[in-house]
């Protein structure tokens, strides 16, 4: 290991100074590697995910994955998925792709909560999250939680479940992915009989529930002017009912189970893989040529040099070329 380590970048002797990775034979690897990696890549985002629907079928699991993991990491009970948040999420979605907007109200005057209200959804607290025109899960995640107001839907510790959708359509003229995420915290007395459901089942001494607080008459936005995201808390609950764990129906101190396999995961995150690749590409050969100029520095061969600078600018200009061609999402 240590022999071929020192064959591959090291300058001596026995490699007449010339270490293996920058002569032609392996930079013409190295190049042709790079050139199937973005083939595969650019077939991936311009004939896969658009004709499929590949993208659109995995990415709810794996946004729920990364929703928990950043709950996770500011020590925040992990999210737990309702199918009626996953239903009201695709009408959502659906009727977003169907009409061609992009918004929290529809052009028709229908709010976030007039799809929760259709599919029966009983809340004290709910936030919605929609995004459009991303191809990379990783790139909505990250613009969510670079949003202050979408960060704020997603480290709510008052919501306990979610639901997330996707519908394929045109949106300003090109097809797209619609993404819609709602969070919820169902109304006490949904949750309550929840708990009486598996009464039987539960320990002899449960946990004293709170009282059935009182519906609000006139539920209060948190969302302030411009946020491009809003929530909908009930305004007569008091402070004890809304923090999270007020009402325990599962276990939620641990880590949520992972609903998207890893190979969903890696097929969601194309752009954050491909400029992974190109990354650790790039610092083995940075790495080989500082070693090849340093080491010895008397003994130079120019070819080399330049077969190592040839790999990073190929590097450097394919990410500059996916970076072009891959239109920045939006988010609301």
């Amino acid at each position: 290991m240590i022999k071929s380590l020192k064959k591959y970048f090291i300058p001596h002797k026995n490699n007449d100074h010339q270490p293996h990775l920058l002569r032609k034979r392996a930079v013409l690897a190295i190049l042709v590697f790079i050139l199937l990696v973005e083939g595969f890549f650019l077939v991936q985002i311009f004939l896969l995910f658009p004709n499929t629907n590949l993208f659109s079928s995995i990415l709810p699991n794996v946004l729920v994955d990364l929703t928990n993991k950043d709950r996770g990491q500011n020590e925040i009970a992990p999210l737990s998925v309702n199918s009626l948040l996953e239903q009201a999420a695709m009408l959502k979605a659906q009727d977003m792709a169907e009409n061609g907007y992009f918004a929290h109200t529809s052009p028709s005057g229908a709010t976030p909560w007039y799809w929760l209200q259709k599919v029966g959804y009983a809340y004290s607290g709910a936030g919605e999250n929609l995004a459009v025109n991303f191809s990379d899960s990783a790139d909505i995640e990250n613009a969510w939680m670079n949003s202050p107001a979408h960060r704020q839907n997603i480290l709510d510790n008052r919501f306990s479940e979610i639901g997330i959708a996707t519908a394929k359509g045109l949106y300003n003229g090109r097809e797209a992915i619609f993404v819609v995420q709602f969070f919820g915290r169902p109304e006490l007395s949904s949750a309550l009989s929840k708990v009486q459901a598996s009464a039987q089942t539960a320990p002899k001494n449960p946990a004293a529930v709170p009282p059935k607080p009182t519906p609000a008459q006139n539920p209060v936005s948190l969302a302030e002017p411009g946020n491009m995201a809003i929530q909908n808390i009930q305004s007569n609950q008091t402070s004890s009912d809304l923090v999270a764990g007020a009402l325990t129906l599962s276990d939620d101190s641990g880590k949520a189970p992972l609903r998207a396999s890893r190979w969903q995961r890696l097929l969601s995150m194309p752009k954050k893989m491909i400029s992974l690749i190109y990354l650790v590409i790039a610092g083995i050969v940075l790495l080989a040529l500082a070693l090849k100029i340093f080491v010895k520095i008397k003994i130079q061969y120019p070819k080399l040099i330049f077969n190592g600078v040839l790999v990073l600018f190929v590097i450097i200009s394919l990410l500059y070329l996916n970076y072009l061609l891959i239109q920045p999402g939006q988010i609301f």
